[in-house]
């Protein structure tokens, strides 16, 4: 039984934040600013909504779309949150950016900016502690395909309000990029990129098929590249048991899942799934 790294037969492409500038500053929006939510320490002109009942009563005021900035989910909004707190605060703020989403009738919105704080992961270095608003970034991700109406745009922050800009100098600047992350003072926009993948040395463990038996071992719990067989045990079978020869292994999702250490008992309970 050989294992052996094969070549991907098409270039690879990955979803990853690069530098850049905002847009020039172009001609004033007429569209009235909506904004949901406090952000300590920043004042923040338009019109003052806190929820989503708010905004929709606000929309059906105005004979074209409004422009919506939603401040209601950086950091400072859950500190004090403990370990313990943190799911029930993260499902919280998932079901209230949800029932917003419900709320806006269609063509009500020309563009809608989700603020968040440290929610997603920009580089290597980067550090994502706010947890409770990163389910709600992942949400909206979703929500972009399924609402193209609202232009959903994604700005991640480090600090609050350590920002070069006010808010309303950068949210005309935004130009058609929908995911922004804002780190020590410098912009950054996703890009689709082909991806460089690490050189990979060819990886060839040859076994006895007719004494020998092996497993799918993983060196590294998280690192689904760590994948490797190795040999293990051979019992003959008993009475009313066959032996199955298999060739090709397939990764199925659970064993993506186990692979990651993300696999609860629960999922795995009465199931023949291995240890």
């Amino acid at each position: 039984l050989t294992r052996q790294h094969q070549a991907p037969a098409a270039p690879l492409f990955e979803r990853r934040y690069e530098p850049r500038a905002l847009e020039p500053q172009a001609e004033a929006d007429e569209n009235p600013l909506i904004v949901i939510g406090d952000a300590p320490g920043v004042a923040v002109p338009g019109l003052r909504v806190q929820d989503h009942r708010e905004l929709a009563r606000l929309l059906t005021r105005f004979d074209g779309p409004a422009r919506v900035l939603d401040l209601r989910f950086v950091q400072p909004t859950t500190a004090g949150t403990t370990q313990a707190s943190l799911p029930a605060t993260a499902v919280d703020a998932a079901q209230r950016f949800l029932a917003t989403l419900q709320a806006i009738r269609p063509a009500s919105v020309d563009r809608y900016v989700l603020v968040t704080q440290r929610a997603d992961h920009g580089a290597d270095d980067d550090s994502v502690d706010g947890l409770a608003s990163a389910m709600v970034h992942g949400m909206a991700r979703t929500a972009m395909t399924e609402r193209p109406d609202l232009r959903l745009t994604l700005v991640d922050i480090d600090e609050w309000p350590a920002m070069p800009e006010s808010p309303t100098d950068w949210l005309a600047r935004l130009g058609s990029a929908q995911e922004w992350l804002l780190r020590r003072g410098q912009w950054h926009a996703v890009c689709v990129a082909p991806a460089v993948l690490p050189a990979v040395m060819p990886d060839e463990r040859t076994f006895d098929r007719a004494t020998t038996n092996c497993e799918i071992a993983q060196d590294k719990a998280g690192r689904l590249d760590t994948l490797h067989f190795e040999q293990c045990g051979r019992t003959p079978p008993g009475p009313g048991q066959v032996e199955i020869e298999v060739d090709v292994v397939p990764l199925g999702y659970k064993d993506a899942m186990k692979g990651l250490g993300i696999l609860s008992a629960r999922a795995a309970a009465d199931t023949f799934f291995g240890g």
